[in-house]
């Protein structure tokens, strides 16, 4: 085909057309501050009542960082995420609820400590099981109920925000059910193992009983729930890709630490040595495992720039 064959060809079809660039956000950034600041009170908090920097060694300052980093990571997910999407309240707002109730987690549990007292007066332990305080185990159960609630919403929104259909993600749909499967038997088990003789079987002390079986499942399903959604945005090659894979990543050393923490509660580890050793890389994938979700939010997840969130229906 000669050159002026090419141009007429060319004229034909007519110019080409760019696909308009997306619109830029609308929202405001200022809320982020919000959180950034409550992050700064929190790690004040631990830090006195800790007492972090009252002759430390090495291995205590570890240990205070991996039990810090999680409930920072939580408080910080909606400031980085305003950021870095500012109109996100507007186009996805179960992105932003969701991370909100996963930051307010973090409150109720410093709330904790100052409700002991009234826990115990509320529903008094029995005589054979000190440790058993019924309002307390119905309030851990709250919080778990929560930060389920903030996942679960923060999953939905990602959904939303995908282009793409599935691909080759089947063994991503049974991670839920088998998760919930293997916590309950969990707990079954562990309730099981419990010297209740003597134990007077009060509506309080039930209670307790079925909330600590209760908390151990919501837990696993909903970081479960939000590992298959990740598994399935990865696959699917939704952007950005590194974000995606960093929430792989991060639910998967979450789930790690939760099973991890499953089978230190059914097997006794009579070595000090490997008890110490074992609550290291537990308390190391739960602490990184809640980092990968931050920085997963920092580097864009999800990309909600570039595709029209499908509406409610």
């Amino acid at each position: 085909m000669t050159a002026r064959r090419r141009r007429t060809v060319v004229s034909r079809r007519g110019p080409v057309v760019e696909p308009p660039p997306p619109p830029p956000p609308v929202g405001r950034r200022w809320p982020a501050l919000i959180f950034v600041v409550l992050a700064v009170l929190d790690l004040a908090w631990y830090i006195e009542d800790s007492g972090v920097f009252v002759n430390p060694s090495p291995g205590d300052l570890l240990v205070h960082l991996l039990r810090v980093t999680p409930g920072l990571a939580a408080i910080l997910l909606p400031a980085v995420l305003i950021t870095r999407q500012p109109d996100v309240g507007r186009r996805i707002p179960a992105l932003l609820v969701g991370a909100i109730l996963f930051a307010a987690v973090q409150g109720l549990i410093i709330a904790a400590g100052p409700l002991q007292g009234a826990f115990a007066i509320l529903t008094p332990a029995p005589e054979n099981l000190p440790s058993v305080v019924p309002s307390e185990g119905i309030y851990e159960l709250i919080v778990a109920l929560v930060s389920a609630a903030g996942l679960g919403l923060f999953a939905l929104g990602l959904l939303k925000a995908r282009r793409f259909a599935d691909r080759g993600s089947a063994g991503a749909a049974v991670l839920v059910p088998a998760a919930a499967i293997l916590a309950t038997m969990a707990g079954v088990v562990g309730l099981l193992q419990l010297d209740l003789g003597g134990v007077t079987m009060t509506p309080g002390v039930l209670a307790y009983l079925v909330s600590s079986v209760v908390l151990g499942v919501v837990r696993v399903v909903a970081w479960a729930f939000l590992a298959a959604v990740a598994v399935r945005g990865w696959r699917a090659g939704e952007a950005p890709l590194a974000g995606w894979w960093l929430l792989v990543l991060g639910t998967g050393l979450v789930l790690l630490a939760l099973a991890m923490l499953n089978i230190r509660n059914l097997v006794d580890v009579t070595d000090p040595t490997v008890d110490e050793i074992y609550g290291y890389i537990e308390a190391t994938a739960y602490a990184a495992g809640n980092l990968c979700l931050v920085i997963a939010v920092a580097v864009g997840l999800p990309a909600i720039d570039r595709t029209e969130v499908r509406s409610e229906a």
